[in-house]
């Protein structure tokens, strides 16, 4: 898991299941709460976000909405006029994203956002 064409998950993702796991598997915000966004990196953490969540609609073919979300110079220009972080918390005034989350992928985790804000923060460095 995750089945192919999904990409692996993060040694990160994988330390804070197995962290989860460990804990009792507890329905609470453990998870929330173990985030480090004081290493963020674009390789590691940002791009494998935008590759599950919204490359099947935003990429160099299909433009939706005149984004490509595998090109970190459109990422750089939506997140730096507070467009990028609009779609995805749902702001109003925004386009929600991903759209239609139930039928073609999940929404974003709570984690998800804040490595994105946090790496937005950290001047969108190509890492």
């Amino acid at each position: 898991m995750p089945k192919v064409p999904e990409l692996a998950l993060t040694l990160s993702q994988k330390t804070i299941i197995k962290t989860w796991i460990e804990q009792g598997a507890m329905n609470t915000d453990i998870v929330k709460d173990m985030l480090d966004t004081s290493h963020i990196s674009y390789k590691t953490d940002i791009a494998p976000i935008f590759e599950i969540h919204c490359r099947g609609c935003h990429n160099e073919y299909d433009h939706a909405g005149h984004f490509d979300a595998t090109n970190l110079d459109h990422l750089r220009g939506y997140a730096s006029d507070g467009t990028l972080i609009g779609v995805i918390v749902h702001d109003n005034g925004y386009q929600s994203m991903p759209r239609n989350a139930d039928t073609l992928g999940p929404a974003l985790l709570p984690n998800d956002i804040s490595r994105i804000r946090s790496w937005i923060n950290k001047g969108m460095l190509n890492n």
